[in-house]
């Protein structure tokens, strides 16, 4: 039974697939580099990380630039799996959309909303890619907040070789079930083409997706024909390692 891991960082979960006897096929879409270090302010009341990848690089390479140590400072991530990152990195003082909540950026601004301590932020980091989302900071902005970015690693897609696009051929859901995993929308978009392009419709059986907006998006991306003609299940799961193997093994089993 094949998992299709898309992901930049796929070790653990391939790991644990292959230790429930799954087949996992690793097929990253982007790769990340770290961006090179610039000097930046400290003086801000919270600092926001968009995932894991981003709070490591910047406890690892921007600590020296602050004057107290930085697990001191209140600190906020979109999502359980970069919460218990900055946990692990030592941080006290961090705040995350609840447990059974979307977990986007969305629910993180509501719950900043309840937090006693909104009405006093006056400047925000935000912690990211070189490329994102805008609409956080838009809505602290409307609230009267100054957000800077910090941009500490840049994505770029990784090429499709020959011999992994054989691989993925070789694969038939007529014969077993295939999952695919989608876990950010750029990553939908790129699969979306990737596809169409390689025609890998007869490959593409259950798409398990860590966020609706995903589902939509890939919907509106392929032609009606698909639709039509293949038989594609969506399936969505919070984004935590754990929860993305128990979605499998449900999809797997019919649990």
């Amino acid at each position: 039974m094949p998992v299709i891991l898309t992901r930049p960082d796929n070790h653990y979960l391939s790991a644990a697939c292959q230790q429930k006897g799954w087949q996992t096929v690793d097929f990253p879409i982007f790769k990340r580099s770290v961006l090179p270090i610039e000097p930046i302010k400290t003086d801000y009341d919270l600092i926001v990380f968009v995932n894991s990848y981003a709070a490591q690089v910047f406890y690892q390479h921007y600590q020296k630039q602050f004057d107290r140590p930085l697990e001191h400072y209140w600190q906020a991530v979109v999502g359980q799996t970069s919460y218990s990152t900055l946990k692990s990195l030592g941080a006290k003082d961090v705040l995350a959309p609840p447990k059974d909540a979307q977990q986007d950026s969305e629910s993180l601004f509501q719950s900043l909303l309840q937090s006693d301590r909104f009405h006093q932020l006056k400047k925000v980091l935000i912690v990211r890619a070189k490329e994102g989302r805008q609409w956080l900071a838009e809505s602290l902005s409307q609230y009267g907040v100054q957000v800077d970015f910090l941009a500490v690693y840049d994505r770029e897609i990784n090429p499709v070789d020959r011999s992994l696009l054989e691989q993925l051929r070789a694969l038939s859901h007529e014969k077993e079930p295939i999952v695919w995993l989608v876990s950010s929308a750029g990553m939908a978009t790129i699969l979306c083409d990737y596809w169409q392009r390689y025609q890998l419709f007869s490959q593409l059986d259950n798409v398990l997706c860590t966020h609706p907006k995903f589902i939509e998006q890939i919907k509106k991306s392929l032609p009606t024909s698909v639709w039509e003609t293949e038989k594609i299940k969506f399936y969505e799961t919070k984004p935590q390692d754990d929860e993305i193997l128990k979605t499998i093994e449900r999809i797997f089993y019919k649990i």
